[in-house]
């Protein structure tokens, strides 16, 4: 080899020492190659490690004068290409020297963007052909050198290729170190951004905090500044309702996007036919696709156009639970493509993900924690402002008699029993028992015992643990644990299960109790009062109520009269209904007609003040003008009562059979010894003039 040539390499191996980049040593490799061979344009194509990409130079070599005499080298990174997409034609598969036509060379450019200058390089100093020289280490074929030649191939000349291989060589050792180094810096930093953008992440409670935060720590220059200025993010089943659509824009904040607008890249993709099936890999969407998807639909084509975006790049990753976070990101038209700041993108999904999952589920405890105090307060405020025994409707004697003891006993915590038959109210009488007592400030929780299931009560009463039974599979707090301070109120007691009732006998007496499949004893300081339209003593002598329970309960009770034993205020309850439900519905009726008042007073109301409730309410709907309609109304029949009723006879027909049996037991003797007159005590012509009256004659008697 040449004395020349030795010093070049070894010219070219200090340079490899003392420069700082790839860039910095291309430009005097390009420069010797241009004086020793005459070349214009040169290149140099690196196949990464796993050999699925490769990185490509390509510089023209020959200088530009600018003023001052100054030289210019282009020296430009065209980027990080897919084995099968490596522009120039380059044959990537051989070992030995290739030499590439130029048609054959702009050719292959013609279908890729953003090469239309490298085209006109190639152009611009009448390359002939591109030589390919194959680069080795360890015997392997690890890239390519790039040569353009113009006239004559100087590589013909075995010493000139002998040493241009050998040049070709240490140059790309060169900038294989360079670039190997420059990747685990950035591995590097990209962990540590990791790391910083999880903790950054992982005390923010507030959802839009948390998007914003994201925005700026993924926009940053280490991570994504340098490639992505446009992103899509959808979450599905991490929150209550619709997938949740995010979109970022570089420089500006996120922005959250109606599922159902249709307005998101993931909408407009899937009604172009493109969706995503599987997890591991990115689906990726070239620029020639993406070219012929804009063409198709403008709002992509907005998008596309505003934000740059070159070519698309779908992820999605599924938690073990289904929850899914699909991110879509926009590239740039940028001369690298990103594979670390995409790699890095894929590791930050998953631990996005599990962030995502925390951050829900602590937003549904705030929610239900706030549902909660919401509920309190609308307890609170609907005992205090509509049911005070003041708003009880009725001013007879019998209903005022009721409010006496309902005031009588109202700041005591004695045990109360509401009595009385279904629709009197029993409700509202507890709840103005309640209202007007010094527990009045906390709730009042009611339970229906004859709406629950037997098996669910004492869970509903009490509560239970978790995986105290089937189904058990969280914690749950009892009424009367929600009601401590306050009061319970157990409408229909009289249908309470038996073996329930021993439970709540020592409630009452003991004031404690025990969650089911719970070892802790807790403490209740609650005010009872119970409801029911049975009689209890008739439960009892039936074996179907305690009566030991019953004494418990019987503390004070209050009966509640039925609307029948209280007529005359009647009127009072058609004003309120008849205003209550007009209102309602926007009408002006006010008024009954005589006629329809005195059925009212006539009819016995089975079903209290709840029916007639509901019958004015039947009225108001179908009613035109201001009266009531009540045409088609169709009153119930107390078929109890009237069943009674007929059962009785008049004093003469009770006479007359009675006057008759006494003359069939005397055997129709009239007067004397053992005769009818005799046996019902009567003189006998006291009897004959009875007789003449009712029409009893004596030989139908005998007869």
């Amino acid at each position: 080899m040449k004395k020349d040539n030795i010093s070049l390499l070894l010219s070219l191996n200090e340079t490899i020492a003392t420069v700082q980049g790839p860039e910095e040593l291309m430009k005097p490799v390009f420069d010797k190659i241009y004086k020793m061979y005459n070349s214009p344009v040169g290149g140099i194509c690196l196949f990464q490690n796993d050999k699925t990409h490769a990185y490509i130079f390509f510089s023209e070599t020959s200088p530009v004068i600018l003023k001052g005499d100054l030289e210019e080298y282009k020296n430009k990174w065209l980027g990080v290409y897919k084995i099968d997409e490596v522009p120039f034609g380059l044959n990537l598969t051989s070992n030995r020297i290739v030499r590439h036509s130029t048609p054959q060379v702009l050719k292959s450019l013609g279908g890729k963007p953003g090469f239309s200058s490298y085209r006109h390089i190639i152009e611009k100093h009448n390359v002939s052909q591109l030589v390919q020289i194959p680069l080795r280490c360890s015997g392997k074929v690890t890239g390519f050198f790039l040569f353009g030649v113009s006239g004559e191939d100087p590589f013909e000349d075995k010493e000139k290729l002998e040493f241009i291989m050998q040049f070709a060589n240490l140059a790309g050792v060169g900038i294989r170190n360079f670039l190997n180094f420059d990747e685990l810096q950035k591995r590097e930093l990209f962990q540590s951004a990791l790391l910083r953008i999880t903790n950054s992440l992982v005390a923010i409670k507030d959802r839009e905090s948390l998007f914003y935060k994201l925005s700026q720590e993924f926009y940053k220059p280490e991570v994504g500044d340098s490639f992505c200025n446009y992103a899509e993010t959808r979450l599905s089943n991490f929150f209550k309702g619709s997938p949740l659509i995010v979109r970022f824009r570089m420089h500006e904040k996120f922005e959250y996007i109606p599922y159902e607008s249709h307005q998101d890249i993931f909408s407009i993709l899937e009604s172009l036919g493109i969706t995503h099936s599987y997890d591991t890999a990115p689906l990726v969407i070239d620029h020639s696709q993406l070219e012929d998807l804009r063409r198709r639909n403008s709002r992509l084509d907005l998008i596309c156009r505003n934000s740059q975006v070159h070519e698309l790049h779908w992820q999605q990753y599924t938690t073990e639970d289904g929850s899914r976070i699909e991110s879509i990101m926009g590239l740039l038209d940028k001369k690298i493509p990103p594979l670390l700041e995409l790699s890095f993108a894929s590791q930050l999904i998953p631990q996005f993900s599990v962030l995502l999952k925390n951050y829900a589920a602590y937003e549904e405890i705030d929610s239900l924690k706030k549902q909660l105090e919401e509920e309190k307060v609308s307890l609170i405020d609907e005992i205090s402002h509509q049911d005070s025994y003041q708003n009880i409707i009725g001013s007879s004697t019998i209903i005022q008699s009721v409010l006496y003891k309902v005031k009588q006993v109202s700041m005591l915590d004695a045990t109360v029993l509401i009595l009385g038959e279904t629709g009197t109210g029993k409700e509202m009488i507890a709840r103005a028992i309640h209202n007007t007592s010094s527990r009045k400030d906390k709730v009042m929780i009611k339970v229906n015992c004859a709406t629950l299931p037997s098996q669910l009560i004492e869970s509903e009463l009490f509560g239970h643990e978790k995986g105290a039974f089937t189904g058990a599979v969280e914690r749950r707090i009892g009424k009367f644990e929600l009601a401590n301070g306050g009061t319970i109120f157990l409408d229909e007691i009289g249908e309470l299960p038996l073996e329930l009732q021993a439970k709540l006998l020592r409630v009452l007496q003991e004031k404690e109790f025990e969650r089911i499949g719970g070892k802790q004893t807790i403490k209740a300081d609650v005010r009872v009062i119970a409801a029911t339209n049975r009689n209890l003593e008739d439960e009892i002598n039936a074996g179907r109520f305690r009566a030991d329970l019953f004494y418990r309960l019987n503390v004070f009770p209050i009966t509640v009269p039925p609307l029948r034993d209280r007529k005359e205020d009647l009127p009072l309850f058609v004003r309120h209904f008849s205003e209550k439900y007009a209102k309602a519905m926007g009408k002006s009726v006010k008024e009954i007609s005589r006629t329809d008042f005195d059925v009212f007073m006539n009819y016995d109301w089975p079903g209290n003040i709840r029916e007639l409730e509901h019958l004015i309410e039947r009225a108001t709907i179908v009613s035109r003008g201001q009266t009531l309609d009540f045409s088609d109304v169709k009153f119930v029949k107390n078929t109890r009562r009237d069943e009674d009723l007929s059962s009785f006879k008049s004093l003469e027909e009770m006479e007359k059979e009675y006057i008759i049996s006494a003359l069939r037991a005397a055997n129709g003797k009239i007067m004397g010894k053992n005769s009818a007159a005799e046996l019902l005590g009567l003189n006998g012509k006291t009897l004959g003039s009875k007789m003449r009256k009712l029409g009893i004659k004596r030989e139908v008697m005998i007869s």
